[in-house]
């Protein structure tokens, strides 16, 4: 559970309309055991709710705990030696490519753009001019176009 899943709860509780995907896995949960979601939760059956944020209460507190000891533990990634982590980072991104479909053309083209990537690395030095990354182009943004929202504030022409 996060933030988002809290504030999806709300609807959930006060309403009964399910605010997320989780809150309406949480919604058949609750309805199974007997507890009807909308505004009359909070008069009849009290008990239950204060015992749901008691239980989102003490899993946000867990979550904080678990995450300082992962961080600790991926933080001792950083002493294996980078030929050794490069390696296994690559032997995992091959499995997860053939464990997808079970199909050895996704791990061909692993391959393939992996080459891809390299090769571009190692013609310009830095970041190719081939981006292969989920996140989008290395390249800056374009620039913002001339607002007309104030035609008060004066803005300088660009340079013919």
């Amino acid at each position: 559970m996060n933030a988002s899943t809290g504030g999806a709860m709300i609807h959930l509780l006060t309403l009964g309309i399910p605010g997320s995907v989780a809150t309406a896995v949480m919604m058949g949960a609750v309805l199974v055991h007997g507890i009807q979601p909308g505004p009359l939760l909070f008069t009849k059956q009290p008990k239950q709710v204060f015992t749901l944020f008691a239980g989102m209460i003490l899993a946000n507190v867990l979550m904080v705990a678990f995450g300082v000891l992962a961080a600790m533990c991926f933080a001792t990634l950083m002493r294996v030696p980078a030929p050794i982590l490069n390696t296994l980072i690559v032997v995992f991104c091959f499995i997860g490519a053939f464990a997808l479909r079970n199909d050895m053309a996704d791990v061909l083209l692993t391959m393939l753009f992996g080459v891809i990537r390299w090769c571009s690395r190692r013609r310009s030095g830095g970041f190719g001019a081939v981006e292969t990354s989920v996140e989008g182009s290395s390249a800056p943004p374009p620039p913002a176009p001339a607002s007309t929202a104030c035609p008060s504030r004066r803005t300088a022409s660009p340079p013919s």
